[in-house]
């Protein structure tokens, strides 16, 4: 179905000299060198390093965090966020499969994005937080998690990884596409083996 829209970017990408193109992890720019761009039109292809607006997300105090979502200080608090809960590739079952088999008493799993299907994970006390545009109710998300948590099986970079890690919340994410330009093991977060609940 989309055959004719690869075929006009394909033509745009290999032969419009004035064209660079800019992308935002090395596994976006191996995606542009084996789909879109000719061999002899390399050049046109960059690499950019992502940043994060440094004003926007910080750390803050975890248990005022908590205290303004009326979250209990004494939870245990997963933040999981996706575009749209029922994409699959967003991995929102993988994360429920995984948390299912963790023995975590009083697990508060803070979702962010579209709730266009609910995650039922048993015993746990789910906070739907909808789309977020509002900056501030982000960063009081991220400040009052514990970890953050992604089952999503590709990513052309993964932005919420850099916001979380400026906010002190360390990330799980697949070893995969974009996430291993976003998540430092060790650092802010750890890479795991896509794609299980192992």
């Amino acid at each position: 179905l989309i055959q004719d829209a690869w075929r006009a970017k394909r033509a745009i990408l290999n032969f419009n000299n004035n064209l660079q193109v800019v992308a935002n992890s090395e596994w976006s720019k191996t995606q542009f060198q084996k789909g879109l761009i000719r061999t002899d039109s390399q050049d046109k292809l960059k690499s950019a390093t992502l940043g994060v607006p440094t004003w926007l997300f910080e750390v803050m105090d975890k248990g005022t965090a908590r205290d303004s979502l009326g979250i209990a200080r004494d939870a245990f608090v997963v933040f999981f966020s996706a575009s749209s809960l029922s994409d699959a590739r967003k991995g929102g079952q993988t994360v429920v499969e995984a948390l299912q088999q963790c023995s975590i008493s009083n697990l508060a799993v803070l979702v962010v994005g579209r709730a266009d299907q609910t995650l039922d994970i048993e015993n746990a006390r789910m906070v739907y937080l909808g789309y977020v545009d509002d900056h501030e109710l982000l960063r009081s998300a991220m400040s009052a998690a514990d970890i953050h948590v992604s089952g999503s099986t590709e990513e052309t970079f993964g932005q919420v990884f850099i916001e979380a890690a400026m906010c002190g919340l360390p990330s799980i994410a697949f070893d995969t596409s974009g996430m291993q330009t976003s998540v430092a093991p060790g650092i802010s977060g750890e890479l795991v083996f896509p794609f299980t609940v192992q």
